[in-house]
């Protein structure tokens, strides 16, 4: 993985997102959530679990405790990834990310790598905005 950024406070930023992402399947969402974000920050996703692949424009999480909640419904329906960081990128407060998604347990038709990018934004060392984009699916062997 390599991490792009200049100063300090970027590679601060930077090792936030990391240590956020990296957690994903590993610690319980309320935990994660509260550690990375702030009270305020608002979570956007591409999809729900699911659904279609949309963008869900009106559909935000405000706060901790709503996008854990919202996280919470991808491992109570099954769908759980293994997560690798291809490259971060920080640029003053914010982040972006590459990474690519790949499902340890296959349900609800999750049966694909996905590519991602990860789009934050932090302010005191606290993500107050997270929007992730679906790039391009990975047909599994099967």
């Amino acid at each position: 993985m390599q991490i792009h950024a200049v100063t300090e406070a970027e590679m601060a930023n930077a090792q936030v997102v990391r240590e956020f992402i990296e957690s994903m399947g590993k610690v319980p969402a309320e935990e994660r959530y509260g550690r990375a974000f702030a009270a305020d920050s608002r979570v956007w996703w591409e999809s729900l679990p699911g659904s279609e692949t949309q963008w869900l424009e009106d559909t935000y999480y405000q706060g901790p405790a709503a996008a854990a909640a919202a996280a919470s419904e991808y491992v109570s329906a099954g769908v759980i990834y293994n997560t690798s960081i291809h490259e971060i990128f920080a640029c003053g407060p914010v982040v972006v990310t590459r990474r690519t998604d790949t499902p340890v347990e296959i349900a609800m038709g999750h049966d694909q790598a996905v590519h991602m990018s990860g789009v934050f934004t932090l302010r005191e060392g606290k993500i107050v905005l997270w929007m992730d984009y679906i790039g391009h699916k990975t047909g599994m062997a099967g």
